[in-house]
């Protein structure tokens, strides 16, 4: 089940569903068992907002353009896809775009999971996945190496001043921490393939629109929601054979103080009222098979 969250800025406060209290980093309410779906609009500004007062720190020259998911053309997402085939141009979020006839097909690409390194037109890009990555080092003025959680590292240097980066790359990944969305990028960190030559750029981002992605963003939140209900339920089920066996409990102590009051009176009444509990105790007990 999706839910919305009572928040301030990222962080979260209370499950909207239970009014349970959540830590920022939290997927699941850990009270209720409700999947925690955060607006990634909110991530996405943010993010946004963090790039462009970077804009100017960053690159060691500077003759490229800015541009934020609010004013990218139709044109320019087409270009985004000569980072990466299987990026999804609706994810964009921010570009240090350093080629000299701006037409997006170098420089750093902020999007909602990661981000991309491309320093050739015609060169492979690299992406990082925000959540793999698990530290940074500056090396030098302009040299920067990430350290991603499955050992390895890369060293993103030639035209990036490696201390802005850095301290925008770590605020970055607080945002993140805050703001999961990294089931929307297909790619894991590394090398990725682009796609060169407008005719087949325009048909692959028609099919992102139109098509495979979309299709499958909806089967997986379709899974999701599935998954949350069974879960949901599981956690219903546990909850009452918690429930459940504290009944039997309870019946097993009455039972013993009726046999005793019963032993010592010898009332009918205590006989009768003890028969009608023992009845429905076996009743009870009988679930468990």
């Amino acid at each position: 089940m999706e839910i919305k969250l009572q928040r301030q800025e990222l962080r979260v406060l209370k499950c909207s569903r239970c009014n349970s209290d959540l830590d920022v980093s939290s997927k699941f309410c850990p009270s209720c068992g409700s999947r925690i779906e955060v607006n990634p609009e909110v991530k996405r500004t943010k993010i946004a907002k963090l790039a462009s007062k970077y804009a100017n720190k960053i690159p060691t020259y500077w003759y490229g353009t800015q541009i934020s998911f609010e004013s990218i053309t139709d044109k320019e997402k087409k270009n985004l896809l000569k980072f990466d085939k299987n990026l999804y141009v609706d994810d964009f979020v921010y570009m240090y775009d350093k080629s000299i006839t701006h037409n997006c097909t170098e420089g750093m690409l902020f999007m909602l999971s990661g981000i991309y390194v491309k320093d050739l037109p015609l060169g492979r890009a690299h992406f990082f996945r925000y959540s793999d990555i698990s530290s940074m080092n500056v090396v030098s003025y302009d040299s920067l190496r990430l350290y991603l959680r499955n050992n390895m590292s890369k060293e993103i240097s030639v035209c990036w001043k490696s201390e802005p980066l850095k301290e925008l790359l770590e605020k970055i990944l607080e945002i993140d921490k805050q703001c999961d969305t990294s089931y929307t990028n297909s790619s894991d960190s590394g090398y990725t393939n682009g796609i060169f030559g407008q005719g087949n750029r325009k048909a692959y981002m028609d099919g992102q629109r139109n098509g495979y992605n979309r299709c499958s963003r909806e089967y997986e939140i379709k899974l999701r929601k599935q998954a949350d209900k069974f879960l949901m339920q599981i956690k219903n089920v546990e909850n009452q054979k918690v429930e459940y066996r504290q009944l039997l409990d309870e019946y097993e102590k009455t039972i013993e103080e009726y046999e005793v009051l019963l032993e010592n009176t010898n009332s009918k009444e205590y006989d009768s009222r003890l028969t009608r509990i023992k009845e429905t105790y076996n009743q009870l007990n009988l679930l468990k098979s």
